[in-house]
């Protein structure tokens, strides 16, 4: 009975000390996938409608810049999309459809992974200070609603992307509500709503 207690003792130790060198050897694994860091992700191309109430803010006549909804989901930060109500277009829709094959029609059906946002005018401190921000979203994917309050930044921060909460589910079409907006810095254009970016992710390769 004596052996028999050693040996098992000795049997659990040894596995112990296995467990544990192995633990040291095992390679560290990827960092989970950021939206500045989406490692293992691919980016779907995607389709925006607005709410009609929400509207485009007229393109400027001296420059030519325009504002458009198409903005969002062009991967570029030095463009934006604002809206034109008199107000921050709080309660106002953007709707997402994806193009995941490539025949242009978006219409399919993805598993959105990490959606993230470009939130504010990024193209100029001067334009993120001037223009409202994001305050709270409302994502709506697979008939499932989750809420994400973005954090409050700073220009020197404002290229960072942030992620939106969402269920993980096969669907057609991503719908965003504007809950709750951030006024900008500036009187003239306190209230216009800008937002740069919008990328949807999926684990498909």
């Amino acid at each position: 009975m004596r052996r028999a207690v050693l040996w098992t003792a000795g049997a659990v130790a040894s596995a112990i000390i296995g467990v544990l060198i192995g633990w040291k050897l095992e390679p560290l694994l990827p960092a989970d996938a950021t939206c500045d860091n989406p490692v293992g992700l691919s980016p779907v191309e995607s389709r925006v409608e607005i709410g009609l109430d929400l509207g485009e803010y007229p393109a400027d006549p001296v420059t030519g810049t325009d504002f458009v909804a198409a903005n969002l989901v062009d991967g570029d930060p030095t463009t934006a999309w604002v809206e034109a109500r008199d107000d921050r277009g709080e309660g106002g829709e953007l709707r997402f459809t994806f193009d995941a094959d490539d025949d242009g029609a978006f219409d399919d059906t993805i598993t959105p992974t990490l959606v993230c946002v470009r939130n504010g005018f990024v193209k100029r401190p001067d334009l993120f200070r001037a223009n409202a921000r994001l305050s709270t979203v409302d994502v709506t994917t697979g008939g499932q609603t989750h809420r994400t309050t973005l954090p409050v930044k700073g220009a020197d921060r404002m290229l960072l992307m942030d992620p939106l909460g969402l269920s993980r589910t096969p669907t057609a079409a991503v719908t965003l509500v504007i809950v709750a907006t951030n006024a900008g810095e500036t009187a003239s254009d306190a209230n216009d709503l800008a937002i740069s970016d919008v990328v949807f992710y999926t684990s498909g390769g």
